[in-house]
């Protein structure tokens, strides 16, 4: 199993209930995320604001 800082990439957080600015705007020129956790440590709302600053 491959860790994040092994593949160079960055291990972003942010709260469950809906997505922080600092990690929207960290995430501004990324192509793509990896969600990690359930629904109780990131919500679908989170996943759905993830999907704007993603531009899908």
């Amino acid at each position: 199993m491959l860790s994040a800082g092994q593949l160079g990439d960055p291990l972003l957080l942010t709260h469950p209930g809906h997505l922080t600015q600092a990690t929207a705007t960290a995430l501004s020129d990324a192509s793509s995320v990896t969600i990690i956790g359930g629904h109780l440590a990131v919500s679908s709302k989170t996943e759905h604001q993830l999907q704007d600053v993603l531009g899908r």
